[in-house]
């Protein structure tokens, strides 16, 4: 069983369970920076995020992995999906839970959903990755994702955990620096090694080889694609944004609060995928903090409601339960994730006139 965070900063290397999957992450907590370390955030965020989005498998198989994760997304009380392609059929395995049908397996040919997923994978982005938990699980879910931090934590911890475990994956993880700080208007998506950075990083970056970031795809026998790198870099738009253990400063409130509005505004929901899965024009946001400062707490929320058009729902304490029983951590004291609150943000319809596009 996975310990919580806290409790194991003294060690290098973990050894970290998450379904039938055992990461090894490695963590620094030597203080030069938050994010080489595990956090709690992440880690109730992961199992989460496991019991509410669907799992992808990009393959089909004789004998489809069965797990009790919930894909929300469709209908019913769905707690297993597997997603296989079949010629130009997508056909999704689902097991359902309703009070008349117990443990009952349906196959549901969705052909006009196929070419829209098939060829489109879901794909999400993740700020503040650290050492890489949130974005290593939903690449295990099938997802691909985005995974961003600044460029010592992407060196130190990011891009080696993701690197060590890619074979793990069912999805594909890219790397990427990407800075709050900067403005939306000096983001770039053609850059190998980031997507916003401040220039003296990103000098530092190009012109020495041992601080550089490959942000190409990892795959899983931990080789890089080099040809077609600028095709094949994965941008905007997302499915999903999420970001852990990042409300901590208030410095950082307004610039992390632009910076995932820019990522909402790049980021549509596509009618497609809005039929299968979304409720609202721009992509859905999950956020995971520990309440250790309710002043800082208090203006990021009121910072999002009020000059960024956010709204934002608690997820129920019962249901992050729930999720962390399902997920392994179902043994914690309640007081081991003492704060730990997990929400989702969704951008309010904005007019015409302030939606972005994705350029280089």
């Amino acid at each position: 069983m996975a310990l919580p965070a806290h409790q194991t900063k003294h060690l290098s290397t973990l050894v970290y369970p998450f379904f039938d999957t055992t990461l090894t992450l490695s963590q620094s907590d030597d203080g030069d920076s938050n994010g080489t370390a595990l956090w709690l955030g992440a880690q109730c965020l992961s199992v989460f995020l496991a019991s509410v989005l669907p799992t992808f498998t990009s393959t089909p198989t004789s004998n489809p992995r069965r797990d009790s994760r919930t894909a929300s997304a469709f209908p019913g009380a769905v707690t297993s999906l597997i997603l296989k392609p079949v010629g130009t059929q997508i056909i999704i395995q689902v097991s359902r839970c309703t009070r008349s049908l117990t443990s009952a397996f349906a196959f549901v040919y969705i052909n006009q959903y196929a070419p829209a997923i098939a060829s489109n994978p879901f794909r999400a982005v993740e700020l503040g990755s650290g050492v890489g938990l949130s974005a290593l699980a939903m690449a295990s879910l099938g997802w691909d994702i985005l995974a961003t931090d600044t460029p010592a934590v992407i060196n130190a911890v990011l891009k080696p955990n993701i690197t060590r475990n890619a074979h793990f994956l069912r999805g594909n993880v890219h790397v990427r620096a990407l800075d709050w700080t900067v403005p939306p208007e000096e983001w770039t998506w053609t850059d190998s090694t980031c997507v916003a950075s401040p220039s003296s990083s990103r000098s530092t970056s190009t012109s020495n080889s041992s601080s550089s970031v490959s942000a190409s795809k990892v795959n899983p026998d931990n080789s890089a694609e080099d040809s077609n790198v600028e095709d094949s870099l994965l941008g905007p738009p997302f499915d999903l944004i999420l970001t852990s253990d990042t409300v901590y400063a208030p410095n950082l409130v307004s610039p992390l609060l632009r910076t995932l509005r820019h990522l909402c505004l790049l980021s549509p929901s596509p009618s497609s995928k809005r039929k299968l899965r979304l409720k609202y024009s721009h992509a859905p946001l999950y956020l995971a903090l520990e309440a250790r400062d309710p002043e800082v707490i208090s203006s990021f929320f009121a910072q999002a409601r009020n000059l960024w058009g956010f709204s934002a729902v608690r997820i129920p304490l019962q249901r992050v339960r729930r999720a962390m029983a399902r997920g392994g951590l179902g043994n914690w004291e309640r007081s081991e994730w003492e704060g730990v609150e997990i929400w989702r943000m969704v951008l309010l319809n904005v007019d015409t006139e302030t939606t972005v596009s994705y350029n280089s």
